[in-house]
């Protein structure tokens, strides 16, 4: 089953992405909160300054109603003193009096000019009515109260331009502490999703190094819950993967044993029969012509089987030097000598000291450069370079062929693998374990061999040694 995921978040790490989503929920979920927390302390404190507006309001109405005329009543409103914040109206038969510098009667709710329902004006009870609404430039409070015995009508305006700068300086703590929040969870959730994840991530490393070769990493198996059920898929596959070779590298070190001694045999009887060569007709020197190529084709195989059955097997020890680096590739090429190749020293590569066994490296360069003459259409330089970053110098076989497909450059170092073209670049066509043996030598000196386009349009096998030193 294959499990698609989304373009936007494919490139994605699983951290990145569950921080993402635990920020995103936890955002969301803390403006609900907020929404909810200041909408019931908004509800509360107006409820409460509506409540006082109102006691204010009836006590204030309870002393008007001592007047026994209208212009007692004035009398005793003019007197009275409200809040910075606050302003009252009395409307009487006749008139409509305020305190100073209240806005004009035209802009309170109309409602409010009317005498509160539950009242005649002879009612010794008090009827009441509030409204929040807008008045002039504030939001305010507006109580309408009834004064007992008279027809007169109190109104009361009580300011919350203080409340609502209250209420916006909560509104905004709230913002910042929704984004506080947001962000303080997207960093929890990164930390703990890294903490988490730490142990698959060394799964995955464990399982990259196995793809790369190194069969004998295993995961560690006690971490408990599905890290565990994963190293232990990982280790069981590992050790099923070194099995399985294990069982093909026998193979084929016994069968390349029980070949030397009949393959032995049929080469001294070619030669015998190529001494009487002279005897034979024409089809019959052609048929011992490709018998004797045959014959050697196959001897090299049976070589380059047991030198693998032997690297394999670790028993192949090697006799390693301090040497100048150009001059090792210059005895190197010295047997090699009917191919004429430059040596393009870049960067003073060649001045470098390497720790190499001479024999592996002379068989290294020898097959790379028969791997160009068979398949690369013929080497035509080797290029020295150094990298000062990581210690290590290369040197690379460049052919002038059609060059390797970016989808066969690892594949060309697997063992009998000759590319998509084998069977097509000409009558010798190898026996698919040249390369393998360079990657298996260029390793037990601690290097890394790859292919790679050439700068005069054909391959180039690069070959990485570490250095003991540059100068």
């Amino acid at each position: 089953m294959i499990i698609r995921i989304k373009k936007g978040w494919r490139h994605t790490s699983l951290a990145s992405q569950i921080s993402l989503i635990l920020s995103a929920t936890t955002f969301v979920m803390a403006a609900l909160i907020a929404i909810l927390a200041y909408t019931v302390v908004k509800g509360v404190l107006i409820g409460n300054e509506t409540s006082s507006a109102l006691s204010q309001a009836t006590s204030t109405a309870q002393l008007l109603s001592g007047a026994n005329s209208e212009q007692k009543m004035q009398g005793i409103f003019n007197k009275l003193s409200f809040a910075n914040s606050s302003y009252a109206y009395l409307l009487t038969n006749n008139d409509i009096i305020h305190t100073p510098g209240a806005p004009p009667a035209s802009e309170l709710p109309a409602p409010s000019l009317s005498m509160p329902t539950g009242t005649n004006g002879s009612s010794n009870t008090i009827a009441r009515n509030t409204w929040a609404t807008d008045v002039g430039l504030d939001y305010s409070i507006v109580t309408s109260v009834s004064i007992p015995n008279s027809k007169s009508l109190l109104i009361e305006v009580t300011s919350l331009s203080t409340l609502e700068t209250a209420l916006t300086a909560f509104e905004f703590f709230l913002l910042i502490s929704v984004i506080l929040c947001a962000v303080v969870a997207s960093f929890i959730g990164h930390w703990a999703t890294r903490l988490t994840l730490r142990p698959l991530k060394q799964v995955a490393q464990i399982a990259a190094s196995i793809q790369a070769g190194n069969l004998e990493e295993r995961a560690l198996s006690d971490v408990g819950g599905e890290i565990e059920i994963l190293s232990k898929a990982v280790n069981g596959m590992a050790d099923a993967l070194s099995e399985r070779i294990l069982r093909e590298k026998r193979f084929s070190a016994d069968v390349s044993h029980e070949l030397r001694s009949p393959l032995h045999t049929l080469a001294t009887t070619v030669a015998l029969l190529e001494n009487r060569r002279s005897s034979f007709d024409d089809k019959s020197n052609q048929a011992l012509d490709l018998l004797i190529q045959e014959i050697s084709r196959f001897q090299t195989l049976v070589i380059n089987l047991l030198e693998l059955s032997r690297l394999d097997a670790g028993t192949s020890e090697g006799s390693y030097e301090e040497v100048v680096f150009s001059d090792l590739i210059t005895h190197c090429l010295e047997a090699q000598r009917e191919f004429s190749l430059d040596i393009i020293d870049r960067d003073q590569a060649g001045a470098a000291t390497v720790l190499v066994d001479r024999r592996r490296i002379e068989r290294v360069v020898a097959n790379l450069i028969s791997n160009a003459h068979a398949y690369g259409g013929g080497p035509t330089k080797v290029v020295l370079t150094k990298q000062l970053e990581n210690s290590t110098v290369r040197f690379g076989v460049h052919d002038s062929g059609p060059g390797v497909d970016p989808t066969e450059r690892e594949k060309v170092f697997e063992r009998f693998h000759r590319g998509q073209s084998a069977g097509s670049r000409g009558h010798d066509q190898g026996s698919g374990l040249g390369l393998t043996l360079v990657m298996q030598h260029v390793r037990r000196h601690g290097g890394r061999t790859w292919i790679e386009e050439s700068d005069s349009g054909g391959a180039a096998v690069i070959v990485e040694l570490p250095v003991v030193r540059f100068f």
